[in-house]
């Protein structure tokens, strides 16, 4: 059943919230090459270019560059690439899926979040159930240094996970950091994400829907990195609404989908990245953009 294969152990209904939190805790306002080594640095700052600097304008809907599509295989794993036609070499950005789902359910996100200057990689992870810190050694010992040796990568990453495989995400964010962090309804287990959060320091945006079955009753929201915070709740969103494209088996378990909600979660993730990976999208974390849609009951 898609309950148990996309949900841990439940945990009590934590209160929601769309603020910033720094490290003290206080609120603020082809085919894919697999490589031997890794590029770039080891991450965790948060950036400091701006969209002038860069000539990017961030904004709703599909970005400024046409993307190429390829799949590929990376230690034996299907992966599918999302590559920016035309545009400098550029932060790499491995999105995963959650627990027994797999690449196909984040084509949608994964080619919108490219269209912005991002080379996106999508993996089906090793393993479908459970496995969590297999997963997180996937991510970070064999796709990481696989994606940073690309010739369009320019030496940034970052992490992007649904569910379980966000979960996956922050546990390789712990060991080999990262330039940005987004997790998209994340859940934990056996409270193997709030052990590794504190020792986080990526920027983390931890975009959350309704707490139900299938999100562990929301038990990625006790989560604490260690870095820069933010927590934004979609409202009415179900589990599935962090997918893009999903499909009728999460929804029949898990709630309905909306496309309104699936473009939040796909603008609000992006302006994530753009905005610590390239410079830009200030109007969305926590501007007049954020502020517009908190307004219309799009965010909280």
């Amino acid at each position: 059943m898609l309950f148990l294969l996309l949900a841990c152990t439940p945990s009590p209904d934590p209160e929601g919230g769309s603020s910033f939190v720094d490290s003290g805790r206080a609120e603020d306002s082809g085919e894919g090459d697999t490589a031997e080594d890794s590029g770039g640095d080891s991450g965790g700052d948060s950036g400091g270019d701006t969209g002038e600097e860069t000539g990017l304008v961030y904004a709703e809907g599909d970005g400024p560059f046409a993307v190429q599509e390829s799949n590929g295989k990376v230690a034996g794993q299907a992966v599918t690439w999302f590559v920016p036609t035309g545009a400098e070499p550029a932060p790499v950005v491995i999105w995963s899926h959650g627990t027994s789902r797999s690449k196909a359910q984040h084509v949608e996100a994964a080619r919108h979040a490219a269209s912005w200057g991002l080379v996106v990689v999508t993996p089906d992870l090793p393993v479908s159930f459970g496995g969590h810190e297999e997963n997180a050694s996937f991510l970070a010992d064999d796709l990481l240094p696989a994606a940073l040796a690309r010739e369009e990568a320019n030496g940034k990453w970052a992490f992007v996970g649904h569910s379980a495989g966000g979960l996956a995400s922050f546990l390789a964010a712990a060991q080999v950091g990262a330039d940005a962090l987004v997790g998209l309804d994340a859940v934990d287990a056996e409270d193997l994400g709030a052990d590794a959060a504190p020792s986080i320091t990526a920027p983390v945006l931890r975009l959350v829907g309704e707490p139900g079955v299938c999100n562990a009753s929301g038990n990625g929201r006790d989560w604490a990195p260690g870095g820069t915070d933010w927590m934004v709740e979609v409202p009415g969103a179900s589990h599935c609404d962090f997918e893009s494209p999903t499909d009728s088996l999460c929804t029949a378990i898990c709630g309905a989908s909306d496309a309104g909600r699936q473009e939040v979660v796909g603008e609000y993730a992006t302006a994530w990245l753009v905005h610590q990976l390239i410079g830009g999208a200030d109007e969305w974390i926590g501007g007049s953009e954020f502020e517009d849609d908190a307004r219309a009951g799009r965010v909280e």
